[in-house]
């Protein structure tokens, strides 16, 4: 018998209303399309409502999504929100920019039956569009999280994993967690004695903002970085030495996200579709993305949130 499975979506980014609707619809026409033959439920959650039109169009392609509003809602509050309110055996998350592969949630259950001790597995994601810019974004933000094969991992996607429902407990949201909370959840999991699997089958598609989308990921990912770290320091996530030295972090958390991110691309840009000969225009643009990542961390180290950011 086939495992049942949820699907929650979220929309953490927040681009133009027209946009946001329209990345919202071809998730959900990619999930009504799915090819999983074994029990799914569907629920969405927004944080404000949702226009007649647009609840209309959406349960035209998906009758029996199910809509629910979480007013204000931050990102990580509407993932437990939705998971609270499904009923499948796992629960999928994905945000509402991104499109799952035809064979998505086969692989979510495929990889769960062959490997019971794990509790989650964490995906891959591909941008929209492949031009340069957004082979090497794709690159310098997903390679350090992606490999080649199916593997157990340290780390748990922000936008595209899923968990079983008896390990739901160890991802219960605290105030003031970032919607770059992948980390938070891949520790709690690792520390409740669970096991993560990464699963390159298990796709999704994300949508491809350009140059300014990516800023906002590299502020958002470097205050989660030390914003985390100060709100949980019991949970002793990696490299919090790094954020326990505040200013004098900066510096050091700067020139080693470059060295990272370096490596990352020199060992895994094939797999991202970066040729070799446009390997330096990777390497010579992840100083200037980490200093992205600086700005948003030095906005945690002041104890400040990010005000202009597009996330939720």
């Amino acid at each position: 018998m086939s495992t049942s499975i949820s699907v929650v979506i979220v929309s953490d980014y927040r681009p133009s209303e027209d946009k946001e609707i329209e990345y919202l619809a071809s998730c959900v026409e990619a999930l009504a399309h799915q090819t999983f033959e074994g029990p799914v439920d569907h629920i969405l959650v927004a944080s404000a409502p949702l226009s007649e039109a647009t609840v209309s169009s959406l349960l035209a392609i998906l009758p029996s999504l199910r809509i629910e509003v979480l007013p204000g809602g931050s990102s990580p509050e509407m993932k437990v929100h939705g998971a609270h309110g499904s009923v499948g055996e796992v629960v999928a998350f994905i945000d509402a920019d991104c499109i799952p592969a035809p064979g998505w949630l086969d692989a979510i259950s495929a990889t769960l039956r062959e490997c019971p001790s794990a509790a989650a597995v964490s995906g891959s994601t591909i941008y929209a569009q492949m031009d340069l810019f957004a082979r090497v974004h794709c690159l310098i933000g997903r390679g350090i999280m992606e490999e080649a094969r199916r593997l157990p991992t340290q780390r748990l996607s922000n936008h595209n994993f899923a968990i079983r429902r008896a390990c739901l407990d160890s991802i219960a949201v605290p105030p003031g967690l970032s919607p770059f909370s992948g980390s938070y959840y891949a520790k709690k999991l690792r520390d409740a004695g669970f096991v993560i699997v990464f699963d390159p089958a298990a796709r999704t598609v994300h949508a491809y903002e350009g140059w300014d989308a990516e800023c906002d990921i590299r502020r958002n990912n470097g205050h989660a970085f030390f914003n985390n770290r100060f709100i949980f320091p019991d949970l002793r996530l990696r490299y919090g030495w790094v954020a326990r030295l505040r200013y004098l972090g900066l510096p050091i958390y700067y020139f080693g996200r470059i060295l990272q991110t370096w490596i990352v691309c020199l060992s895994r840009f094939k797999s991202f579709g970066v040729a070799w000969y446009e390997l330096p225009f990777a390497l010579g643009l992840a100083p200037v993305s980490m200093w992205y990542e600086l700005a948003g961390a030095v906005t945690a180290v002041r104890g400040k949130q990010l005000a202009d950011t597009a996330y939720r």
